[in-house]
Formats: C-alpha cells, sequence, structure tokens
C-alpha cells in the first residue's frame, strides 16, 4: 500500500509516485475542482486507488468520484477529509476554495 500527499492536480507528479504501485491512498488536496473535468474519470489510477479529500478540493465533486473515501473511521485510524484554508481571503468561492471545506463537528461526534 503506498500513501500519498498533497498533489494539488499534478497528474505528473501522482503518476510517478503511483509507479508500481498495486495500492495507494492519497491523503488530502488531490485537486478535484482543479483537474479538467475530462480528466477526473481517469483518477486516481484505476482499482485499488483511492483518496480522502483535503481542504483544496471541491467537496461536493470528492464525494461524487467512485474513488473517494468518506471521513470516518478506517481500522484503527480515524480519518477527518478536508480543513480550514488559512489563505481562503485570496481564493474564489466555489472555484479555488468550497463553504463546506470543513467536515461538520456534529458528523464526527463532537
Amino acid at each position: 500500500m503506498r500513501i500519498i500527499g498533497d498533489i494539488h492536480g499534478r497528474r505528473d507528479l501522482y503518476a510517478r509516485a503511483l509507479a508500481g504501485a498495486k495500492e495507494s491512498v492519497q491523503i488530502g488536496d488531490f485537486g478535484m475542482g482543479f483537474i479538467p473535468e475530462e480528466d477526473l474519470a481517469t483518477w486516481p489510477g484505476g482499482p485499488g486507488h483511492k483518496f480522502f479529500r483535503g481542504n483544496h478540493d471541491d467537496p461536493a465533486l470528492c464525494r461524487a468520484h467512485p474513488a473517494h473515501l468518506e471521513s470516518g473511521p478506517y481500522g484503527n485510524l480515524f480519518v477527518v477529509g478536508g480543513g480550514w484554508s488559512i489563505d481562503r481571503e485570496y481564493r474564489t468561492p466555489g472555484v479555488t476554495w468550497w463553504p463546506d471545506e470543513e467536515l461538520p463537528p456534529r458528523s464526527c461526534g463532537i
């Protein structure tokens, strides 16, 4: 299993990171919303490759993608996708920043 960090839509870097991996999990800032729509169907690289969304991912696009993993418990881990963007004042709502980028506290039992 390969675990990959933020790629921010850089398909070239992601392909290099996936080289030889049969399974992977990409943790946050995949690039959903920045990746051209025609490329979304082929991401994240086929069966065995999944991702959690980050704060720089469009939550709606992520939820609609078959490789997306929802926030929640996974064995001994509890994963929360998304987060607060410290740079949101420089971003465009609905284009490079999403108002629902953070997981609501009630959804994870807080």
